[in-house]
C-alpha cells in the first residue's frame, strides 16, 4: 500500500509543481500559498474533524435506538457497504443536508426496513448525487405535506422560506430533476414558491416518502 501511495505521489508531485511555477510567473503568490495550505493540511484536517463529528453523533443517534437495532444486521455486508459509503460521503462533503442523511442513514439502515437492500442502497446512491438544493426542496414539500390544507388558515410560511436565498432559476432546475426522478407528482412550474405551504397540497410521491423516510432522522 505505501509502495502504490508512492506511486501516487510521484505522479501527482509534478503536476502539482507546475500549478506552482505558472501561479509565481503570474505573480499568483496569494494563490500559490492557498493551493500549498489546502494540500498540505487544510482538507485533511478539516475531513478528519468532519469524520469525528459526524461518528460521534451518529453513535449518540443509535444509542437513542439501541433497542430496536437488528444486531444481524449490523455484520451484513450490505451494512458494511453501507457504513463505508456513509463515511466517504461524510469527508466528502461539507453540506449539513448531505451529512444529516448519511447519518440517518447510518441508524436507519440497522433497524427493521420494509426496504430491501438494493432500494436502500439506491437511496444513498441518490444523497450522493442530489445537491443540497434538492435536499432542501424535499424536505419542504415534506413539511408542506404535514401542514392542513385549506379551510382558510395559512401557516405563515412560504415555501421559499426553507430554500435560502437559491434563485428561482435553480429551484426550478431543481424541481424539474425531482420530477423526472418521479419524486414529485407535478411539473415544476406549477409549484408555488412563494405561495403559503397551506397552499402548496400534497407534492410527493411514494417513492419520495420512502427517501424520506430512509434518509431522515
Amino acid at each position: 500500500a505505501e509502495d502504490q501511495l508512492d506511486v501516487l505521489l510521484m505522479k501527482i508531485e509534478p503536476k502539482f509543481n507546475k500549478i506552482i511555477e505558472i501561479s509565481k510567473e503570474l505573480n499568483l503568490h496569494v494563490q500559490v500559498s492557498i493551493i500549498i495550505y489546502l494540500v498540505d493540511d487544510h482538507i485533511a484536517t478539516k475531513k478528519a474533524d468532519r469524520i469525528i463529528k459526524f461518528m460521534e453523533e451518529t453513535v449518540q443517534a443509535i444509542a437513542q435506538v439501541n433497542d430496536r437495532i437488528d444486531q444481524e444486521k449490523l455484520k451484513t455486508d450490505h451494512y458494511a457497504f453501507i457504513f463505508e459509503e456513509c463515511l466517504r460521503g461524510a469527508a466528502r462533503h461539507h453540506q449539513k443536508e448531505k451529512i444529516d442523511c448519511y447519518k440517518a442513514i447510518l441508524v436507519n439502515a440497522a433497524l427493521p426496513s420494509t426496504l430491501s437492500d438494493d432500494e436502500q442502497e439506491y437511496f444513498l446512491n441518490l444523497v450522493n448525487t442530489l445537491s443540497p438544493v434538492h435536499i432542501r426542496l424535499i424536505a419542504a414539500l415534506n413539511e408542506a405535506r404535514k401542514i392542513p390544507q385549506g379551510g382558510g388558515r395559512e401557516s405563515g410560511f412560504k415555501l421559499r422560506t426553507y430554500l435560502g436565498n437559491t434563485s428561482g432559476d435553480i429551484l426550478m432546475s431543481a424541481a424539474a430533476e425531482l420530477y423526472q426522478l418521479q419524486f414529485t407528482n407535478t411539473e415544476p412550474r406549477s409549484i408555488p414558491f412563494d405561495a403559503d405551504m397551506s397552499r402548496v397540497d400534497g407534492r410527493l410521491t411514494p417513492i419520495a416518502i420512502k427517501f424520506i423516510e430512509f434518509c431522515a432522522l
